[in-house]
Order: C-alpha cells, then sequence, then structure tokens
C-alpha cells in the first residue's frame, strides 16, 4: 500500500508469522490489506490522528 506517499510491504509471510511495523509519518487514513485476498475481504485502514 501507500505509506507516506512511498509503497510499504510486508513480502511473503510464513503461516503464524507477523507483519513489520507500518511506518506513518503523516495524518490521515491508510488503506491496508493481502496481496493475494484483498478482494475477498481481507482488508482494513489505519487511521492516524494530528
Amino acid at each position: 500500500g501507500s505509506i507516506g506517499g512511498g509503497m510499504w510491504s510486508s513480502g511473503d509471510l510464513a503461516p503464524g508469522a507477523r507483519s513489520s511495523p507500518i511506518p506513518v509519518t503523516k495524518p490521515g487514513t491508510y488503506l491496508y490489506g493481502c496481496f493475494f485476498d484483498y478482494s475477498a475481504g481481507m482488508r482494513a485502514e489505519i487511521i492516524v490522528e494530528p
């Protein structure tokens, strides 16, 4: 997804693994999701307030 004007990706994750932190530098709403299952609803948003 686009984070702070750039792209961010955790890469492929093994079963049970956790994603790395998402660097957010500006207030706003950031959409993110699973590359493979985005259309199936595996997506959400992060809301960063000032």
